[in-house]
């Protein structure tokens, strides 16, 4: 019901037509009241001059023999006659000259009852407010008139003889007392008779309005109010009035919304069936996050019913975290203000979240306004654990797939890189305070699991890096689990392929055919010691054949896929502790030289270069050094561009050792886009880092269009025992 359904409202129909009756009935009976008066008023005046007329003829006649013969006494008889007439007041007789036209001249017989001295042309107003000095003789001879003089009467009237000859004049004052007390008294009536009046038309008027207009349209109003409430509506209304047609009206529209009402109920249903047993949930959403009433059922299964009241940014925190619904709001914001493209800002909304261990997909179809403005948005959440465990393990057996293949082709490369990574593991885990030794290593380990194949870490990797840079954000402790999560799969697979350790000790032809001649030349005992030990190190070629594999497998990446790869020869055995540390860097050199310095085909050839980009890796050593040497005929460096970026960081490159110093700072890169392989900046810094860590030096020497080379010196003791000098650089 509504609010004051009960109260009065004069503002209704029948209010305005109770006051319009109330107005016309006072109004009629006003007008009969004015015309009964009147007539009763007129009708007691014509009556009185009846009267008086008739007295003053007979008064007259009887008056004609005495005023003619001059008889006073009996003309004073006459005139006392009129005394038995309660409404006579006065009267007199006068004689008329013989002038044309006649006047009054003598008096010949006065009546009176009692009067005072009154003015000249005002008759007193009582008869007993005259004398005999005050009744005037008439002004001339009229043929017959009756004057009202306040409350009387006065009559004129010529006395004529036989002949007719005027021959006087009488005159007589009837009061009107009688009359005036009969006119208030009808006055009174006339009043009574027209409130009666007015109040019986006003009864039947309001009665027939009550029941021929105010209750039907009461029962289309209470119609209109059930229709509202969407209830079933009758109407009762039979009239064969414009109150009747709009009845007939109201059942039609109301027949029509019950047939509407139906047909929807109906699609409502078979929505409700749809919702209910969609696989999907689906929700609308304002721009300010307030959700429609109606949802699909697997909301409520999946996630339980919203709280009441909850917005959906609340919902998403409950079910999502706050992280999420942080970003949705934001997200929901960008929409509202507009200030973004449409399908840009929808672009920018979260798109997938885990809940309970299930993964949940999000989608956005935006509802737009007529006039094409942003109304709301139709969120679309679908569980897409099925696909994420997939796409899981696909991704695991790829991983198993490429960790085999390299097993195959290069088993110590495999069992290198499996050490490496779970010492950098380790240390991102285990040691979070240092900023930037933690930032290096991820982007080493990022840069040896995209060689391997390991897609998982290499993707996670990219993720952490991609936070950190863009939102600032560390990685949380969260963020830690997860690649700790992920390499335990690979620890797992490379288990089972029996590459966790190194048990075998590969010796070349040529390694053993000087160790076979030194036995048979009898060589010091110590000497032999030592030749047999130093073959538990790696082969430094073997080493550089991994290396090449590691180049060519960027080069398929990089969509470079002929890489010429030159390996010269070296003897060199390295004790695999003491180099443990500087293998995973050369990713980052390796990285840079096929992406930033290699041309591809078509570059090379308009610079007059082999079509094929060339790299040469050496060992050997030198003096009391051992130098690893990587030398490629790319583009060189670009020595300028980058002292145009350090500059605009604000460091300094007047020399060519402040040049180096600044691309060593981890702050330059000569790579625009950002992937998974490259373009952060960071891998030059980490190699020094390692480099520095050993012991070593690291310089460079590049032209621009000409390549570059990259020399590492280490002191020769690195080729003696297998004890680490420092503590790892994972650290």
């Amino acid at each position: 019901m509504r609010p004051n359904a009960h109260r009065l409202r004069f503002h209704s129909v029948g209010w305005k037509i109770a006051g319009a009756t109330v107005v016309v009935v006072t109004a009629l009976a006003a007008i009969v009241h004015v015309a009964v008066s009147r007539r009763h008023r007129e009708y007691i005046k014509a009556a009185k001059q009846d009267a008086a007329r008739m007295v003053i003829q007979l008064t007259a006649a009887g008056l004609s023999a005495p005023v003619v013969f001059g008889d006073t006494q009996t003309t004073q008889e006459q005139l006392d006659l009129l005394e038995s007439n309660e409404d006579v007041l006065y009267a007199g007789a006068w004689l008329v000259s013989n002038d044309k036209p006649p006047m009054p001249t003598e008096r010949l017989g006065l009546y009176y009852r009692q009067a005072r001295t009154p003015r000249r042309g005002h008759p007193p107003a009582s008869p007993r407010e005259r004398t005999t000095e005050q009744v005037m003789k008439p002004d001339r001879v009229p043929e017959q008139i009756e004057q009202s003089y306040g409350q009387m009467l006065i009559s004129t009237a010529p006395i004529v003889d036989l002949s007719g000859r005027t021959v006087g004049v009488v005159q007589i004052a009837f009061s009107l007392a009688r009359e005036r007390a009969a006119d208030e008294a009808g006055e009174h009536q006339a009043i009574i008779f027209s409130a009666t009046l007015a109040t019986f038309l006003a009864s039947i008027l309001l009665l027939f309005a009550r029941f021929a207009i105010i209750r039907p349209l009461h029962m289309l109003s209470n119609a209109a109010n059930r229709l509202e409430r969407g209830e079933r509506a009758t109407i009762d209304v039979q009239s064969k009035d414009e109150i009747g047609d709009l009845a007939t009206a109201l059942r039609a529209m109301s027949s029509a919304v019950q047939d509407r009402e139906a047909k929807l109920k109906a699609r409502n249903n078979d929505m409700r069936l749809i919702l209910d047993n969609a696989g999907e949930g689906f929700v609308t959403v304002t721009s300010h996050g307030k959700m429609a009433d109606e949802r699909s059922k697997m909301i409520d299964e999946w996630f339980g019913p919203p709280a009441d009241g909850a917005t959906f940014f609340d919902f998403i925190a409950t079910v999502a975290g706050q992280e999420i619904a942080d970003w949705m709001t934001l997200g929901c914001e960008a929409l509202h203000d507009g200030f973004l493209p449409l399908q840009v800002a929808i672009d920018q909304l979260p798109k997938q979240f885990s809940h309970d261990g299930r993964y949940f997909a999000l989608e956005y179809r935006p509802i737009l306004q007529e006039d094409g403005t942003f109304q709301a948005i139709l969120v679309v959440i679908r569980n897409i654990t099925a696909e994420v465990e997939f796409k899981r393990s696909e991704a695991l057996q790829r991983e198993a797939l490429a960790l085999f293949q390299h097993y195959v082709r290069n088993r110590i490369g495999l069992i290198d890189f499996f050490r490496e990574s779970r010492t950098l593991v380790d240390a991102i885990i285990m040691h979070r305070k240092d900023e930037q030794a933690m930032r290096r290593n991820i982007h080493t380990l990022k840069g040896n699991a995209a060689l391997f194949g390991v897609e998982r870490i290499a993707e996670y990797c990219h993720r952490l890096e991609s936070k950190w840079s863009e939102d600032d954000r560390h990685p949380s402790t969260s963020d830690l689990q997860e690649l700790s999560n992920r390499w335990r799969s690979v620890e797992e697979v490379v288990s089972n392929l029996g590459a966790g350790t190194e048990s075998e000790i590969i010796m070349s032809r040529e390694e053993h055919a000087r160790l076979l001649a030194a036995i048979r030349s009898r060589q010091p005992h110590a000497e032999l010691e030592s030749a047999l030990g130093a073959l538990a190190y790696e082969p430094a070629a073997r080493r550089l054949a991994a290396m090449r594999e590691q180049v060519l497998a960027l080069g398929e990446r990089y969509g470079k896929p002929e890489i010429q790869v030159e390996i010269k020869p070296t003897p060199l055995r390295l004790p695999s502790a003491r180099w443990a540390r500087f293998w995973p860097s050369l990713v980052h050199i390796f990285r840079n030289a096929v992406d930033h310095g290699l041309e591809d085909a078509d570059e090379r050839s308009r610079l007059g270069k082999p079509p094929h980009g060339r790299i040469v890796l050496s060992f050997e050593n030198v003096g009391d050094k051992v130098v690893f040497a990587f030398e490629d005929d790319g583009r060189g460096i670009a020595w300028t561009k980058l002292a145009e970026r350090a500059a605009e960081i604000g460091l300094q490159t007047t020399t060519k050792a402040e040049l180096e110093q600044a691309l060593y700072s981890g702050a330059l890169s000569s790579r625009g886009e950002v992937t998974e392989l490259s373009g952060r900046g960071i891998g030059i810094s980490a190699v020094n880092a390692t480099i520095q860590s050993l012991g070593g030096t690291m310089s460079i020497a590049s032209e621009s269009g000409h390549g570059t080379s990259i020399r590492f010196a280490f002191p020769s003791s690195m080729l003696k025992d297998d004890a680490p000098t420092q503590e790892s650089s994972a650290t």
